[in-house]
């Protein structure tokens, strides 16, 4: 649908003017209001700040005892307050010693080093603090694989995690192509094609492997995906994320169990995200519109919601096939007739859609009616 940029800017110049015409008194109880809520939040994130000092001293003075001092206060800096808790509980349940089980590399500067900081935080954890029961129904293995691909996700990118990612799919290929072999001999014995691989647990579990697969791959954070969405907050990488996430439980589940139950819940998924998505999307755009609206130059701030570029259409398309665009970035592009159409690329075809051909980004809409002149100066530019 088209975003009707007069209408736009005429309803913000109608709640400026609305707002002039309040009386002075209502004006001032207004403004009382306002600051009294003003230092209401000044209070309470001063809580929050020390609320979280203490427990960053909590969790160092707890890690110190398996790696030291120095590694402790370099592990909650670099992974934060989830991801420190993480390694802090993996440390406690290792049977061993842990110290020397665990090979951190040396600091430098007094930090974290370059070492340290391009390792991710649960590749530093042995692999034998994991007991894992005997595999004995589907969703067992299906987890396991899921388990396979969390792990990999972490590696740091090159030579090595292409390798082990390309085995890893041979694998998978091979195992989804046994299992439909058994369950068609099985479903032919038993007559029964409807019958459900997972049940309500196994389903809530493999969609919620999946949330920290994708999270992990688009963010590089070694942790599930909940211990990091407190740090996310103002930004649409979540959303993206579980989009992403049904897509991959939608394609897996196709090759191997096709589970309509749990195809439903990655379609259900995805539409819960999709409308985050949206939102943020029309909020980065609304924002833009009145920059332009009000000649006000294309500037913003490190944690302001703002596009990740303004391309030519014709540039945008040719990136998106090149996967060459950053997953989860709001793109504005300029049309062959003065539109601005807002876009948020994915990286990912999207099986969702219900367009004959499926791409790997979202249209959202179009801002129309802009002043041809205003159009016309708006240049390509990136804001990240």
């Amino acid at each position: 649908m088209a975003f009707n940029f007069g209408a736009f800017v005429g309803g913000l110049s109608t709640g400026i003017v609305e707002g002039m015409e309040k009386n002075e008194e209502r004006q001032f109880k207004f403004d009382m209001l306002a600051e009294e809520e003003a230092t209401k939040m000044r209070l309470q994130r001063s809580a929050e700040r020390k609320n979280k000092k203490l427990i960053e001293d909590k969790i160092i003075q707890g890690l110190s005892a398996y790696v030291g001092a120095g590694h402790a206060g370099a592990i909650v800096k670099q992974y934060g307050i989830g991801g420190a808790e993480q390694f802090l509980n993996a440390a406690q349940s290792y049977d061993g010693n842990f110290s020397t089980a665990v090979k951190l590399p040396e600091l430098k500067n007094g930090v974290y080093g370059e070492d340290f900081a391009s390792k991710p935080l649960m590749s530093l954890i042995p692999q034998e603090i994991e007991k894992v029961d005997p595999a004995t129904t589907y969703a067992d293995w299906e987890i396991r694989w899921l388990d396979e691909e969390f792990r990999l996700s972490q590696l740091p990118d090159g030579q090595e995690k292409t390798d082990a990612i390309t085995e890893h799919e041979e694998k998978l290929t091979n195992y989804y192509a046994l299992i439909k072999k058994r369950e068609a001999a099985k479903r032919e014995n038993e007559g029964d094609e409807d019958e459900p691989f997972y049940t309500n647990t196994e389903r809530l579990a493999i969609m919620n492997k999946q949330r920290d697969i994708a999270y992990s791959t688009i963010t590089g954070f070694a942790g599930s995906r909940e211990l990091a969405t407190e740090e996310r907050s103002g930004t649409n990488i979540i959303s993206v994320s579980d989009y992403i996430a049904a897509i991959n439980t939608y394609n897996q589940n196709s090759k191997g169990a096709n589970d309509k139950n749990l195809e439903n819940d990655a379609s259900s998924a995805a539409s819960s995200a999709l409308t985050s998505i949206n939102n943020y999307a029309g909020n980065v755009a609304a924002k833009v519109a009145n920059m332009i609206a009000n000649n006000e130059p294309l500037k913003f701030g490190n944690k302001e919601k703002k596009p990740t570029a303004i391309l030519t259409e014709q540039h945008f398309n040719s990136l998106a096939k090149q996967q060459a665009l950053g997953t989860g970035g709001v793109y504005l592009l300029k049309t062959d007739d003065g539109k601005l159409k807002v876009v948020t690329y994915l990286g990912y075809t999207d099986v969702f859609s219900e367009a004959e051909t499926k791409q790997n980004y979202f249209t959202h809409f179009n801002i129309s009616n802009i002043d041809p002149a205003k159009f016309n100066a708006i240049e390509p530019m990136y804001f990240n």
